[in-house]
């Protein structure tokens, strides 16, 4: 049987491929994204496939720290930025950019702001 990790992951690839396909399928149709194409693949594989698969696990599994999970996602999303950036040009790869830093920080905030918070003994969250 599936643990469910293992599950989450599973769903996560199944949802990011149908999300993938949807996309195609729109832009093969209507054209709307040209050069955003990049950008709007981006967005989808890095949500669905691991900003939203790692929260939910996050809220879920508390057998894996929080560093590790986000650390995760932080990697991922730098990686892949880099990926899509090379089939983007111009103002998309600006915005794909803009959007992996903005992610990041904010991953980065939300640490930090745990930490402070380990620090100084308060457990609201």
């Amino acid at each position: 049987m599936l643990s469910r990790e293992n599950a989450v992951v599973v769903a996560a690839g199944l949802t990011t491929v149908v999300a993938l396909a949807a996309l195609v399928a729109v832009e093969a149709t209507t054209g709307l994204l040209d050069e955003w194409f990049a950008v709007a693949a981006f967005v989808l594989v890095v949500l669905f496939g691991f900003v939203l698969p790692q929260v939910y696990l996050l809220r879920v599994d508390r057998t894996t720290s929080r560093t590790s999970r986000l650390g995760v996602v932080t990697l991922m999303l730098v990686l892949l930025a880099g990926a899509f950036s090379n089939a983007a040009s111009g103002t998309a790869v600006v915005a794909i950019w803009l959007f992996a830093v903005a992610t990041a920080a904010v991953i980065f905030l939300v640490e930090a702001r745990a930490g402070y918070r380990e620090t100084t003994g308060d457990t609201v969250a």
